[in-house]
């Protein structure tokens, strides 16, 4: 992993007020191209998902987000491993664009579908899953922003202890190569802070998990939780360099948490 994409794990902060100025004509070739090049969108599942950028479009966020100037749209098909996909296919892209100077947030619920005017319409089978603004931070926050980054303790995380174990759960990861890696994960944004991952090592695989905790709201059609499974995922290739996944066969589920995929 390069020195930008480990300063953008470490650094990035979501950005809900920006100062209206477009990116470089520079940065927008860069960020069109990274959008057309197809081997940026392989994925765990190899799951079939695309992006819009909207130049100049809105995406009706009630004013949380502050004079964006250009947003981008993910479109999935709504299944579990797409979420998963989308997580892990984005957040790559973010930290991409965050690479070039640029700030960025994640909307999910945060923005209104239904005034997005999209390039190619929405097939049947497909969702708007996230959105964020491009562009660059205003010097002063706004009201929101502050209130939004206080309720969601954003600048916090949990300890490596609780979320990531050698063998069993309990039993913690104690070499200090391992260890540093892992904050890379750790840094992982999620939706509501909830940081629903963990990861048991069993030798050279490292088994990723969801609590039972994480669930969906009521009224959601899925569970944006599983989406930051994905968003894990890439940060964990990103520090460690493995990248073969596996669905393996009757991995048992320890108290309170449900298997995902394997990676080694």
């Amino acid at each position: 992993m390069n020195e930008k994409l480990k300063h953008a794990i470490l650094a990035r902060k979501s950005v809900r007020s920006y100062d209206g100025k477009m990116p470089s004509k520079e940065q927008t070739e860069q960020i069109k191209a990274y959008m057309a090049d197809r081997s940026n969108y392989a994925c765990p599942f190899g799951s079939s998902l695309r992006m819009e950028l909207l130049e100049h479009g809105n995406v009706g966020t009630r004013n949380v987000i502050k004079k964006p100037p250009m947003y981008v749209i993910v479109i999935i098909r709504n299944t579990r491993e797409s979420l998963i996909d989308a997580g892990y296919i984005f957040e790559r892209f973010i930290l991409f664009v965050e690479s070039l100077g640029l700030n960025t947030c994640y909307l999910n619920s945060g923005f209104q579908r239904e005034t997005v005017q999209l390039a190619e319409p929405l097939a049947e089978d497909e969702i708007m899953i996230l959105a964020s603004p491009i562009g660059f931070a205003a010097e002063k926050k706004s009201f929101v922003e502050k209130g939004s980054r206080w309720f969601l303790k954003a600048g916090k995380r949990k300890i490596l202890d609780e979320m990531f174990f050698d063998h069993s759960l309990g039993s913690p990861v104690k070499t200090p190569q391992v260890r540093e890696k892992l904050e890379y994960v750790r840094w992982a944004p999620s939706a509501v802070n909830a940081q629903p991952w963990r990861i048991i090592f069993e030798g050279e695989k490292a088994r990723f998990y969801i609590t039972t905790k994480a669930k969906a709201s009521r009224r959601a059609e899925y569970n944006i939780h599983i989406l930051d499974i994905g968003i894990a995922l890439c940060h964990y290739v990103l520090a460690f360099g493995h990248s073969s996944f596996i669905k393996e066969e009757n991995v048992p589920n320890p108290e309170e948490m449900n298997y995902i995929l394997t990676v080694e």
